[in-house]
């Protein structure tokens, strides 16, 4: 009976786990390279240019990005890339990649900006051999905009003419930045669902 309470008690629980959700491009505007650092792309869809395209859940494809690191999750290219450098271009960012094992194995990860600094498109290359695959971010619903714009702090919607008048004032972030975990940018998920 003992065991039948605390399984009662513990059911509940599993409904409060970490929600997989996409990052959408109005998430995160990035005007350095030093932004990216700690920043995990989500795509909502992939095309390989001639070959195929194809929409996915959330998460099964990511790119997290660190200062060292570049740690990609999904089908037939998930693995830990070295950085060996992160530079800026005329369409935003190119991080060049290279397989630990084989150094010639060298790839990237490019960053598609739009003309806001939001991340529109990221281009995978795992390796010279491999074709380019081009993973897109999705946009905000108006639906989803709409529950979020009731509960978080909307950029400009509060006005800070000086540091003072921060006081009292109620913010809620969308974005947190661990600086425990290398500076890893989390989307936070609150308000009504």
């Amino acid at each position: 009976m003992r065991y039948l309470l605390y399984f009662l008690l513990f059911i509940p629980m599993l409904g409060f786990g970490q929600r997989v959700d996409y990052t959408y491009m109005s998430d995160r505007r990035f005007g350095t390279t030093e932004d990216l650092l700690g920043y995990d792309f989500k795509p909502y869809a992939v095309e390989v240019p001639g070959k195929m395209e194809m929409e996915f859940s959330a998460g099964d494809y990511s790119f997290g990005i660190t200062d060292r690191y570049l740690y990609v999750e999904g089908e037939d290219i998930r693995g830990v890339y070295n950085l060996n450098a992160i530079n800026t271009t005329e369409y935003g960012f190119l991080l060049v990649t290279m397989n630990a094992r084989d150094a010639r194995l060298q790839g990237h990860l490019k960053v598609i900006l739009n003309k806001y600094g939001e991340a529109e498109a990221v281009v995978f290359r795992k390796s010279p051999d491999d074709p380019e695959m081009i993973f897109f971010i999705p946009q905000l619903s108006t639906t989803k905009r709409n529950l979020e714009r009731a509960y978080f702090t909307d950029r400009g919607e509060l006005e800070i003419p000086d540091p003072d008048s921060l006081w009292g004032a109620r913010i809620i972030p969308i974005m947190r930045i661990h600086k425990d975990k290398e500076g890893v940018q989390e989307r936070l998920q609150g308000g009504p669902r």
